[in-house]
């Protein structure tokens, strides 16, 4: 029996459990039950007159014939994937519509700027903002198109990602100290005030934590906050001190003046920024994203990062000369 355009799901729940490892995995991502998938997978044998797994094996291993068709499959489903680009024929046209995701330091600091400036390439725009992991998997799920966050996807094959710039982590000062004018070393720092962390759900969170374990810094969760607008109140009551990013800054809405930006003591620490789609699909959209972010941030906001930290430079964000 031969495949129809309607066994598509069938071939896209096989390339899912190949990927994931589980039908389970392959359940979560296609949004169904664990039995409408293994339901799809049984048809999809009946109709090729083959197995496709051994269940006997924990976990289930790829028969040759699997093997076989997952190479096939996963260019018939690529193609199937860039259908709506050949049907339009032009893949410089204006998409019908374009779902954006930002992890929300991004959304609040260049996110309208970057929807503006892509207003001729679609009809319409819808944009969502959250942490890193949930844009993530947004996007896998293919709730969203496009997403500009600071997770690569590096074990995506089917997805691509374009480097954007980096955001490096400075130190974050209270008023009413002098710590700014000589700051001391981190460990020095946490005996005397409390660190006001982001939340460790947050990839940013999670990355100063990895950072301060590494050097050895004992500095005990007391407060954390998945946004940086509480964390800098917190910092200018004088609560205690911070470690964030001179983007999360500029998004954080708060008065430059009510607190002091010096750099991190010890080594430097860094996130980069990527844009991020499912390979092929956008045509040069993705391209034009990562040529059009760099331009906002240097030419509209460098300026206004400056005053905060007059020591920042281009060469502190890896911007492209230009």
């Amino acid at each position: 029996m031969s495949l129809l355009p309607t066994d598509l799901r069938e071939l896209y729940a096989f390339i899912l459990i190949c990927e994931t490892g589980s039908m389970t995995a392959a359940a979560q991502r296609m949004n169904v039950t664990q039995s409408a998938v293994s339901q799809l997978i049984r048809q999809l044998e009946t109709d090729l007159e083959v197995t496709l797994f051994d269940r006997d094996c924990r976990p289930m291993a790829v028969t040759p014939a699997g093997e076989r068709l997952r190479q096939a499959a996963s260019e018939l489903i690529k193609q199937a994937e860039q259908l709506p680009d050949l049907v339009r024929g032009n893949t410089h046209k204006p998409l019908s519509s374009i779902r954006l995701g930002f992890v929300d330091s991004f959304a609040s600091a260049l996110g309208a700027e970057l929807i503006n400036a892509l207003e001729n390439r679609a009809h319409s725009v819808s944009a969502w903002s959250g942490l890193t992991p949930s844009l993530t998997e947004s996007l896998t799920q293919r709730q969203v198109d496009l997403i500009v966050t600071t997770d690569p996807m590096e074990d995506q094959e089917d997805y691509e990602s374009i480097y954007l710039f980096r955001d490096p982590f400075v130190l974050v000062l209270p008023p009413d100290t002098e710590l700014h004018r000589a700051p001391a070393d981190l460990h020095s720092l946490a005996k005397q005030l409390p660190l006001i962390r982001y939340s460790a759900r947050s990839t940013i969170g999670q990355q100063v934590a990895r950072h301060l374990r590494r050097l050895e810094v004992n500095a005990p969760i007391r407060y954390e906050f998945d946004a940086t607008f509480p964390l800098l109140k917190m910092v200018q009551a004088g609560l205690g001190w911070a470690i964030s990013t001179p983007l999360c800054l500029l998004g954080g809405n708060v008065e430059k003046d009510g607190f002091y930006v010096v750099p991190l003591p010890g080594p430097p620490l860094f996130r980069s920024f990527q844009v991020s789609s499912r390979r092929g699909r956008l045509g040069k959209l993705p391209e034009t994203v990562a040529e059009i972010v760099p331009s906002l941030l240097r030419s509209h906001h460098l300026s206004r990062l400056t005053q905060m930290a007059p020591w920042l430079s281009t060469r502190d964000f890896d911007l492209p000369v230009g």
